[in-house]
């Protein structure tokens, strides 16, 4: 049987052990676990139906747990069991704590692009007829410098059609034809183009992290590339068609998954490495 031998928190890169991830266990961050390592091959895992993503340290397994913001606060159970022949699996408890996000209006999704950008969801991350199976790095860092929106699991009060919606993406706001960088290690594993000539390129960082950047183009990647973290995906999109100085033209849309599962992309930059 596994030996637990800690949860702990990361705060801004400080560890400390406690009975549950305060930090950052709430609904749409992420939830971690720490077991001692009694092989050198990865345990099996599992959260509800997903397999969370597992970090190999020299004497532990790092255990990072997607949580969505449809999570209700309360008592989870993660499912854990080692590569050991005979190892019986056991149950370790997740809490996942109450999380407030704010209430604002928000006019400017009253443009529709804007709008179904922050709450897309995708029915697939990858083209490709493999997965990456190296170890993700963390954290990661940010695809671009420039003013951004924090509006991820806020409740946005779109004024045009008096409905209340909840995004899943962190928006920046950057001057036309910005560089925009990989937030880290990973291999293209999806691009898709639309009618009006944006990008969207889906990175997979490994073992089931994925970063979705939406709103690009002149890319210089292409589908099944390997590349680092710092390197040069694209630009910017510049809409022809658009008004000067609409905001919806000079807008990246970034999203983060971990375990099928839409997360905050603010947390993976703030946990250690």
């Amino acid at each position: 049987m596994i030996r637990t031998i800690a949860l702990f928190v990361a705060v801004f890169g400080v560890s400390v052990h406690c009975s549950s991830q305060e930090a950052f266990s709430y609904p749409g961050g992420v939830a971690e676990l720490r077991i001692s390592k009694e092989s050198e091959h990865l345990p099996d895992v599992r959260f509800g139906l997903n397999e969370p993503v597992i970090l190999e340290y020299k004497n532990h397994w790092r255990i990072l747990i997607g949580l969505g913001l449809d999570t209700l606060p309360g008592e989870y159970i993660a499912y854990i069991k080692s590569d050991n022949e005979g190892a019986s699996g056991i149950y370790e408890k997740v809490i996942v704590k109450q999380h407030i996000y704010p209430f604002t209006e928000h006019p400017e999704l009253d443009d529709k692009t804007s709008r179904q950008a922050v709450l897309k969801t995708h029915e697939s991350y990858s083209d490709l007829d493999y997965s990456n199976t190296q170890q993700p790095s963390l954290p990661l860092k940010w695809p671009l410098e420039g003013s951004w929106s924090n509006n991820f699991g806020h409740k946005l009060y779109d004024t045009k059609s008096d409905t209340l919606h909840t995004p899943n993406a962190i928006v920046f706001n950057a001057n036309k034809l910005t560089i925009v960088v990989a937030p880290q290690t990973a291999i293209v594993s999806k691009v898709e183009i639309s009618d009006s000539g944006r990008a969207t390129v889906f990175l997979d960082h490994g073992r089931g992290l994925y970063s979705i950047l939406s709103g690009l183009s002149d890319l210089t990647v292409e589908l099944g590339n390997g590349i680092v973290a710092g390197a040069v995906i694209g630009k910017l999109t510049v809409d022809i068609n658009a008004k000067e100085n609409n905001a919806s033209s000079n807008r990246l849309v970034w999203q983060t998954v971990l375990n099928k599962t839409y997360v905050d992309p603010q947390v993976l930059t703030k946990l250690e490495p």
